[in-house]
């Protein structure tokens, strides 16, 4: 009877101790996932912004349009928000327009939320103009783009707020 009990005891405590081993494994998994899911999405994130830099300098503004969700809005300081991929691709075609323009931009920090749905974009960018008179223009701001992942596994801007940056770049 006695030695039940110990076999007993036995068996409870490997199971006690083995439980939790698997429970640390499951979530390691599970982390480890999460992180592969969130690293793909800010490689993703930083190529659908270096797209979007390569098609401003090609001067496609459909192509570069594409960046954006159907109801993005675009908020630049001072300016009227651009709501929805009409506003916003007029504006890209009036810019683009310039035989003098020129866009560069710095992707400083991307970031993509533990659910791997929603992600972010901060930097800088310039864009250099014609402007009143014939003079060269050039202009800089800092950004701030929420992406979302879509159904169909692209990452878009949802909301894209800009303001002009002191440093010139």
């Amino acid at each position: 009877m006695e030695r039940r009990r110990y076999r007993r005891l036995g068996l409870l405590s490997a199971l006690l101790l083995f439980l939790p081993a698997c429970t640390l494994s499951r979530a390691s998994a599970e982390d480890a996932a999460s992180s592969q899911m969130k690293q793909a999405g800010i490689a993703e994130i930083r190529a659908a912004v270096a797209r979007f830099a390569r098609n401003m300098n090609a001067r496609d503004a459909d192509a570069a349009a594409e960046y954006y969700y159907d109801a993005a809005v675009v908020s630049l300081a001072g300016h009227r928000p651009l709501r929805g991929i009409g506003e916003i691709t007029d504006e890209l075609r009036r810019a683009l327009n310039d035989p003098a323009f020129t866009f560069g931009l710095d992707n400083q920090l991307t970031s993509v939320a533990a659910s791997g749905d929603l992600g972010y974009s901060r930097g800088t960018f310039w864009f250099t103009f014609r402007g009143s008179g014939d003079a060269l223009g050039r202009v800089s701001f800092n950004y701030l783009t929420v992406f979302r992942r879509f159904e169909d596994k692209s990452w878009r801007a949802v909301e894209d707020i800009s303001a002009p940056s002191l440093s010139g770049e």
